[in-house]
């Protein structure tokens, strides 16, 4: 029979001692994984607001158009409902190329810097029949006060652009 020799496999103190040593590098390393997991979130909460904050000022920028069938003029109209005035607004509006059926650019508007507004503006009158219900939403561009530039599309979506303002 064999006998147990402390010498060989140790004290019950030196296996409870790697026991708790084993425990305790399992439990750091589960907390590390749950702080890890915290921190991802954190960032992506952070990167929510930041994106939200950016958006703020963007969202409350609108522009449409009004057509007054007697005379066959087309209002355009602009709100900036932010506290804060936009640079290098352009509103263009689309009409419906009678070849391809595709739209195509009607006219391209210029309006530079514009104020915030406590009621829409109406910023000008083209004298241009328009063939559809499409082209009543323009398409709108602009650099916000924190110098990052959106597009509005025809269907109302707000994209923040990198660089040039495309159309």
């Amino acid at each position: 029979m064999m006998k147990f020799d402390p010498a060989v496999w140790g004290t019950v103190s030196d296996w409870t001692t790697a026991i708790a040593t084993i425990a305790a590098l399992i439990a750091a390393g589960v907390a590390a994984w749950f702080a890890y997991k915290a921190f991802r979130l954190q960032e992506k909460q952070d990167q929510e607001r930041i994106d939200a904050n950016r958006r703020h000022q963007a969202e409350r920028v609108v522009a449409w158009l009004n057509f007054d069938t007697a005379n066959s003029d087309v209002e355009m109209w602009f709100f900036n409902g932010s506290q804060l005035p936009v640079w290098d607004l352009e509103i263009m509006f689309l009409g419906v190329s009678r070849r391809r059926d595709q739209p195509i650019p009607l006219h391209i508007h210029k309006f530079g810097f514009q104020p915030p507004t406590d009621k829409p503006v109406m910023l000008a009158v083209v004298d241009h029949p328009l063939a559809d219900d499409q082209s009543r939403v323009p398409r709108v561009r602009f650099r916000d006060a924190a110098d990052a530039n959106w597009v509005r599309d025809k269907d109302g979506r707000l994209n923040l652009v990198d660089g040039e303002l495309p159309f």
